[in-house]
Parts: C-alpha cells; structure tokens; sequence
C-alpha cells in the first residue's frame, strides 16, 4: 500500500495539474488586475517610434546583404565606367571648333591692291578668314572681294570700310559695297537676306543686286536686280526696286531717280568679280554669268542657238583676262557672233569648232 501511494503521488491527475498553475499564477492575475486598463498611446508617440522601427530594420536588411566574394565585379564595374566615360569625352562636341566656326563670316575671294583689317593694319590675304567683329579697310585704288559662308558675295570699293558683326550682318562706315545674292538656280529657291547698317538706316535685300555708298552726309543705294528694303530713323521705312536710286541727302531729304544697270559707274564691281571657273561649263553658263556681271539682259536668236550654246563644254580657264577680254576670247574660240543693244547682248550665231 505505501509503494502504491509512492507511485499515484508522482502520477497526478491533470486536472490537479491544472488547478494548481491557476493557483500559481493567481498572484500575477491579481497584480494586473489592480493596476487597472494601460492608458492610450498617442498618435505622435506612435509614429515616432514607427519611425525607429523601419529604421532599425532598414539597417538590418543593409547588414544581411552578401558580401561579394571577391573584386572582379568592383573591377569590372570599373572598367565599363572608364569605357562609357571615354565615350563621352570623344563624342562630346569640341567647344573650340564650335565657337571658330560661329566665328567665322566670310573669306576672302579676290584682291586688288593693298587692304588692311583691323587696328592693326595687317595686311589681307587670298582665302584669309573674316571673323566676327573684324574690319576691312581699302586704300586708294584697291578693293577686295569676300564670299559669305552661303556663297554670296561681297565687293568692297576703293576708301571703304566695312565691319563684320555676325553672319550676313555688316556695317558700312565709309565709302562703297556691292552685294551679290547670285543665280537663283530655280524660281521657288530661296536666297539669305543681307544687311548693311550704316547711321542713316539699315538697308536689306530681297534676292538682288544692289550698291550702297555712303559719304559724309550722304546716302545712295542703287539697285540693279530684285529689291532693297531700307529702315531709316530719319525717313522711315522705304523701298528701292530694280533700276532705282534712292538718296538721302544731308541726312533727312529723299530723292529718288532711274539707274541704268550698266554703264561706267559700274566699272568698280566689274573690276572686283570673282574669275568664272569655265573648264567643264557650258557656253550658256559662261555668258549667263557675263550677262549678270555687265549688268546686261541675254537673247538668242533662235531656240537652237541657246541648246546650242547648252551642249557646248567649255575646257580651260579664263585666268587674269578682264571680263571685256575673256568675252573677246570665249567669242573667238566659239566663233560666236553677238551684237549689244541697249544693254542686250544678242547671240545671232555660235559655229562651235
């Protein structure tokens, strides 16, 4: 009986088990119980302490990230970025050439004579560079030519002085330039505008040939072909077309007349005209370009003369022969025989050898 006791007492029932954890656990229950319900947290004590959470385990997820197991990616990483900035440095645009070719306005296409540029007084050169903001100045008995970046030209006269403020824009201080907007290769094809200030207005063309000389009160524009628009503080805005003068005289009084579109007063431009470059061109070129440099309208007799002088090759070059002189020479060679009447040059025959 007492073996039997020993045993059943280390073999309670779980029912006793029970009852006595309750007991046990009485004096926690009643100490909770008299502290009463927890008092309410605070909507801003909660997120701050929302806040520290998310930041303790952002920083725990950085902390469990794997390590990399050795340097070959950091080193590769490396040389893709060393690659990709290369690349950049190569195909950046060069900032010097950019600002050099924003500079740059025109060049110098013909020389007669002596003629300087700048304060310095250096002497020009053939296929020199005129940049923003450089001046040219002729001397007595010389001029020169300059072709704009579209190919356009520009005649400067004896005693000038012209300045190149950007592309297309230039000022007249003194003395005489003629402009030269060139053959249209088709009526629809559009041609850059040009303006020349001086300090009684801004003169600018519409497709033509025109001459502006300015003297120490006055102001004349001459037109050959096309139109010239001249804004002016003192008479407003004017217009001069084909074969018209417009002067201002003593700086405020307008006077207009008729110009013939050849003649001696034209000799200066004649004598500043870029050489026609003849060998591979046509017949019809050569005198189309002759016909516009004199000033001069061009006929032929026939329709078969004008394809004629289309299908005739010319072959050489003009060289140092004056316009008057390279007609002579073309006319020979091409057994061409023409006559001038009132400024029409008429071709009546062309026996090409």
């Amino acid at each position: 009986t007492d073996e039997y006791q020993t045993q059943n007492s280390s073999h309670k029932p779980e029912s006793e088990t029970v009852e006595n954890d309750t007991t046990e656990s009485a004096p926690i229950e009643t100490l909770l119980k008299s502290a009463g319900p927890r008092p309410t947290v605070s909507q801003e004590r909660s997120n701050r302490v929302e806040a520290v959470v998310k930041a303790a385990w952002q920083t725990s997820v950085k902390q469990q990230r794997p390590k990399p197991q050795s340097y070959q990616f950091f080193y590769a990483s490396a040389a893709c970025l060393a690659l990709v900035i290369t690349g950049l440095i190569f195909l950046a645009p060069n900032t010097d050439t950019q600002n050099k070719d924003l500079a740059f306005v025109a060049e110098i296409g013909l020389l007669k004579g002596q003629v300087l540029t700048g304060d310095t007084n250096t002497l020009l050169r053939i296929s020199d560079k005129i940049t923003m903001g450089q001046t040219i100045k002729t001397q007595v008995h010389s001029g020169v030519t300059i072709v704009l970046a579209n190919g356009q030209g520009l005649r400067l006269d004896q005693n000038s002085e012209l300045t190149a403020e950007q592309n297309n824009v230039f000022t007249l201080s003194q003395g005489s330039v003629y402009f030269d907007s060139g053959l249209k290769k088709s009526n629809t094809a559009q041609t850059e505008s040009i303006y020349i200030k001086t300090r009684y207005g801004i003169a600018h063309d519409i497709g033509t040939q025109f001459e502006i000389r300015l003297r120490k009160n006055d102001l004349r524009i001459r037109v050959r072909e096309g139109e010239v628009h001249l804004e002016s503080e003192t008479v407003g805005q004017q217009r001069v077309l084909q074969s018209e003068e417009l002067s201002i005289v003593q700086g405020q009084h307008l006077k207009r007349s008729t110009v013939e579109k050849s003649g001696k007063e034209w000799h200066w431009v004649h004598s500043l005209a870029l050489r026609f470059q003849l060998n591979g061109r046509s017949l019809d070129d050569y005198l189309r370009w002759l016909s516009r440099e004199k000033g001069w309208q061009l006929r032929y007799s026939s329709p078969a003369l004008e394809q004629l002088a289309l299908s005739s090759i010319q072959h050489g070059q003009i060289g140092d022969l004056s316009i008057e002189e390279s007609l002579t020479a073309i006319a020979d060679i091409n057994n061409i025989r023409y006559e001038l009447v009132n400024g029409e040059l008429i071709i009546q025959h062309i026996d090409r050898i």
